[in-house]
């Protein structure tokens, strides 16, 4: 996923490198991605995500995570706002509150 030239780019920690956002992992349907950094601790405390272990080893930002593979339908919903959320600040806007906003934890309890 990447940025496309026209849009302005938002700050440096919003990428994986020049202006990609984000890639997908097909084998396992998961989604290495730069999450907005007061985000991402929500996310991961969630259960979506977890910090990438590149990050984890201090080699890369902690808002670098492994975004993990939707389920079932509502799932995509979820997985779908926290990738606008990542796509809204790589061009310099605040994510939008509703769309940015997990509504249960990822084993399924509420949250």
């Amino acid at each position: 996923m990447w940025l496309r030239d026209r849009v302005p780019k938002g700050p440096a920690d919003a990428f994986i490198n020049e202006r990609e956002i984000g890639h997908f992992h097909p084998w396992d349907r998961s989604m290495h991605i730069a999450l907005p950094p007061d985000l991402a601790p929500r996310d991961v405390d969630a259960g979506w995500a977890e910090v990438h272990p590149v990050a984890r080893a201090g080699l890369a930002r902690k808002n670098m995570v492994m975004l993990y593979g939707p389920r079932d339908e509502h799932e995509v919903d979820v997985i779908f706002g926290i990738v606008l959320s990542a796509y809204r600040f790589a061009g310099g806007r605040a994510p939008k509150t509703n769309a940015s906003n997990p509504t249960f934890k990822k084993n399924g309890n509420s949250g």
